[in-house]
């Protein structure tokens, strides 16, 4: 995996900055002392599991920085296909619409992961075993068999 740290210069700060805080309105956690710049969590059928989000920095001769990410679902990372390009010198609406499309994508990506669909299907489940209990007492009538 490539050096995922950014260098000290100010525009990159910001920009690194800007990306952070787009991830944090589209529901990831922002991460300190890591080499994942953010990171969220899902209840998935085999218990919690974390997603990572990094800013790779290929060096300064790159124009570009690689916003990434990291979910394992069945031994596979399925965001790795998910990776976009920022241009270091993109203007902050750019930077705004390409980390969304990655926030996006990368939802997308880990709801359509196997033990995330189990679990959705074990909560539907669940959801309707407790109506029909509540429609069988003193709700509507059980059906009869």
């Amino acid at each position: 995996m490539p050096d995922q740290t950014c260098t000290s210069n100010d525009t990159d700060q910001a920009l690194r900055a800007a990306i952070v805080a787009q991830l944090v309105a589209a529901g990831w956690t922002a991460l300190e002392r890591s080499t994942a710049i953010a990171i969220k969590t899902y209840d998935t059928a085999v218990g919690p599991k974390d997603a990572h989000v990094y800013l790779a920095d290929f060096g300064p001769r790159e124009s570009n920085y690689l916003l990434q990410g990291e979910y394992y679902s069945e031994g596979s990372n399925v965001l790795s296909a998910r990776g976009i390009l920022i241009p270091r010198n993109a203007e902050p609406a750019a930077v705004k619409t390409l980390t969304e499309r990655f926030a996006v994508g990368a939802e997308q990506e880990i709801m359509d992961s196997y033990a995330k669909r189990l679990y959705h299907r074990w909560c539907y489940q669940v959801d309707q075993g407790r109506q029909e209990d509540e429609a069988g007492e003193g709700g509507a009538p059980a059906p009869s068999i």
